[in-house]
């Protein structure tokens, strides 16, 4: 009743709204047929444009409700709540017309309205949403089928029936996702650049800049051409310590492109995936079977694939470069023997003995294996008369089989599945040195497990180191023969960067097992450092051979595994690939995590497709959004205020580096790159000093955001230098304060001031190796 009185401003209003009626009758008379053409088109345009939008507004919330963990009765509630609710709102609004304007009047709106349709209607079942899904969503997951088989099936009595079923398994075609990213011009842009070496000879940024790739710029011929990483990793879908163990364990196929820099690389939408298979399905038929699409595909990659670019038709190239793992499966998909622990040869890269891991320190000295005598043993494996010849040469040379992926035109499989230092080193070698160190430590009497874990808790990790904050060490680490710390690989490396200071008051400085650990952590900064040159490598390899010497002096009892065998080849992967970290598991590894989200609510009949289902689903809902997720912005700023034309002018008369603006924010935080910078707590790297090569560094006191460019206002730190036993740069505090902008920093990591306990020096711990990117920041 109150919405129906009508107040003398509403009179007024509704006047005006009248004369303009009347004035446009008048205005008619005077018009001719070829205007009112146009104003009928115009409002035809306008009523598709409205249509569209709704239905715009329909596919996003669809696609949101069915990409994520939302059982199907809630988004089946939601959708028609949503469809009642606009139906109730259309009438009430169209009521309110009908008691304020003239009943012909009331009648054009009403005809109009009626030819908009509700989007929601004919979506209230699970299999009309999927029907409307498939005709808006271009991508589209296969089942393939692999064959029949009998299985056992249990009824709801318990009863046991034998039934044949069709085994299958789910595949996103790699050429149609290319045709989506290019479908998109700033995508396409990016993906159509050549790849080429950008760094100065002996410099390694990227894979490209590599060996590996320096020998095939020739074959990219000024057509677009693409480089392809692929991954695959075992996925457990239930509890692992459930009765359902293993029964849901998947193998994930993974993609991205080298076409990307590295900063886009890294994001989970540039991750791809395109085949999803049961374990025992891939065991039972193999790889060649799982992997024939891709292959198919791959091939007329290869031989060149037409592309709409821009409207335009646009013949592409492309081929696989890497295929990444962890050892169980690389060494399964590449045809060599899989459980390293027993075999005779350990190495898929050259011919090791057991004996050889453990004592030989000369990679030198190892006989490589190459694709021509690889391919000579696997015929001989393969033409054995007998099983038992058969063995014999399968246990010498330490291959199964030909691997599949020799089907990919000029693939060596000998050369072509490098190891991964996420695997090689933070899961294995790392908690396996450790957990032998503090054991020997923890023997002589120095700190027991209570006094380790006292200081682990009170020590005060980065913002971004606290996602991943290690836990307190358990009394089994050290009871049982496991020689592991449990911790994940993220764990393992904020823990080792932690871990000389945690050890400080604990252990004399000149203590052996603390050098061998300071060596560790040496190691692991090099391995994962973002920029490398020659003499980094080179070092790396020295390093890695002196620390092993210490290690068979140290713990004489014990044995080195495979692994760190593995870890001497990785220099040499480094001269052919770059850095190790631009081929690492770790982010691929990342993308598991959005599959586990999937599982609550997806079918179990046929888990692989369901989850394939949901994840195009998800990609096409981030990408309903008004930026593509690979090109979104990597920086979140967090909440400000907006300065004072005082404080304002002060910065500009302070640092008149500062560009003039209309209005500066100062914010509490800042995310950029994944980093998590905060006022009064960051230590952020500006810059390096020309004649030391040290780098500079600042404590964040101010971050100021001006025409959309950020600056950091900080108080300068002097480094005196780069102190070994800490693994860290040896910082002074100074009354000097200076500004930059963020694009000008050395690094984007926010690094923290660690005090240490004795000589109350400060410390800038480090992730990785800022030698070569000091060195290049200064050119």
């Amino acid at each position: 009743e109150e919405q129906a009185e009508t107040s003398s401003e509403d009179t007024e209003q509704r006047d005006n709204i009248d004369n303009l009626y009347e004035e446009g009758d008048h205005a008619d008379d005077g018009d001719d047929d070829d205007d009112d053409d146009d104003d009928d088109d115009e409002e035809l345009e306008k009523e598709d444009n409205i249509q569209q939008l709704m239905d715009l507004q329909t596919r996003k919330l669809i696609l949101l409700l069915k990409s994520h963990k939302i059982p199907q009765h809630v988004i089946d509630s939601t959708i028609t709540t949503t469809s009642s609710l606009l139906d109730t709102t259309i009438n009430f609004c169209m009521g309110l017309v009908k008691k304020e304007t003239d009943k012909n009047i009331y009648q054009t709106i009403f005809d109009k309205s009626c030819e908009i349709s509700n989007p929601f209607s004919g979506l209230n079942t699970k299999y009309l949403q999927d029907k409307y899904l498939d005709e808006v969503i271009r991508l589209k997951p296969v089942e393939v089928s692999l064959g029949k088989s009998f299985r056992y099936k249990r009824k709801r009595n318990g009863e046991k029936i034998l039934q044949e079923k069709e085994d299958t398994f789910a595949y996103i075609s790699v050429l149609e996702t290319l045709a989506e990213m290019l479908s998109h011009d700033d995508i396409a842009k990016l993906l159509l650049k050549p790849v080429v070496k950008k760094t100065a000879e002996g410099v390694y940024y990227d894979v490209q800049d590599g060996g590996f790739l320096a020998n095939k710029e020739a074959e990219q011929n000024n057509h677009p051409y693409f480089y392809i990483l692929v991954f695959q990793d075992g996925l457990e879908m239930c509890n692992p310590l459930g009765n359902r163990k293993g029964k849901h364990n998947l193998v994930k196929f993974y993609w991205t492109l080298l076409n990307f820099p590295p900063r886009l690389r890294s994001k989970l939408s540039a991750i791809r995936m395109f085949s999803s298979v049961n374990k025992t399905l891939l065991s039972e038929y193999g790889f060649d079977a799982v992997l024939k699409p891709f292959f198919d595909e791959m091939k007329a990659l290869l031989d060149g694939v037409e592309f709409i670019i821009k409207g335009e038709p646009t013949k592409c190239f492309g081929r696989v470069i890497l295929c990444l793992g962890d050892t169980e499966g690389q060494h399964q998909i590449s045809g060599f023997k899989v459980g390293v622990g027993f075999s005779l040869r350990k190495c898929r890269f050259c011919f090791a003995t057991v004996e050889d891991v453990r004592g030989n320190l000369d990679r030198d000295s190892f006989r490589e294996r190459n694709l021509t005598s690889h391919l000579r043993q696997c015929k001989a494996l393969q033409d054995a008369p007998s099983q038992r010849i058969r063995d014999e040469i399968s246990t010498t040379l330490g291959i199964n089989y030909l691997s599949c992926l020799h089907n990919l035109p000029d693939f060596d499989v000998t050369k072509q599945f490098p190891h991964d230092i996420m695997h090689v080193l933070l899961e294995s070698i790392v908690p396996y040195e450790c957990q032998l160190a503090l054991s020997a430590l923890m023997d002589q009497g120095l700190f027991n497990l209570d006094e380790f874990n006292a200081q682990l808790d009170k020590f005060t990790f980065t913002q971004s180191d606290m996602r991943s904050k290690p836990e307190g060490l358990k009394a089994s680490v050290f009871v049982t023969g496991e020689r592991k710390l449990k911790y994940s690989a993220e764990n393992s490396r904020i823990f080792l960067k932690v871990l000389p200071f945690l050890l400080e008051q604990f252990v004399h400085e000149d203590d052996p097992f603390l050098l061998f650990l300071l060596e560790l952590c040496s190691i692991v900064c090099i391995a994962y450092s973002p920029v490398i040159n020659d003499g980094l490598i080179i070092c790396l390899e020295e390093l890695v051979a002196e620390h092993y010497e210490n290690f068979n002096q140290l713990f004489p009892e014990f044995h080195l595994i495979p692994k760190h065998h593995y870890l001497l080849e990785i220099p040499r992967h480094a001269f052919q690939f770059g850095p190790p970290v631009r081929w690492s598991c770790m982010r691929f590894e990342a993308l598991h995590k959005r599959f586990k989200s999937f599982a609550p609510v997806a079918s179990f009949q046929n888990l692989p497709m369901s989850l394939a289902n949901r994840y195009v689903r998800y990609e096409a809902m981030l990408q309903d959004g008004p930026e593509h997720p690979i090109l979104s912005s990597s920086r979140i700023d967090g909440p400000g205020i907006k300065l004072d034309d005082y404080k304002v002018n002060f910065l500009r008369q302070s640092y008149p580096a500062l560009p003039r603006c209309e209005s500066i924010f100062s914010l509490k935080w800042l995310t950029f790159y994944g980093n998590n910078f905060t006022v009064d707590k960051s230590i952020v790297a500006v810059g390096a000093e020309n004649l030391s090569h040290l780098p500079i560094f600042g404590k964040l006191r101010k971050i100021l955001l001006c025409k959309e460019t950020i600056f950091f206002l900080i108080d300068e730190l002097k480094t005196s230098h780069f102190d070994t036993k800490f693994i860290g740069y040896s910082v002074v505090e100074t009354n000097e304060q200076s500004i930059w902008s963020v694009d000008q920093l050395l690094d984007y990591n926010a690094y923290q001031i660690v005090k240490t306990m004795y000589k109350k020096k400060l410390i800038v711990p480090l992730k990785y190796d800022l030698s070569t990117i000091i060195e290049e920041h200064l050119k």
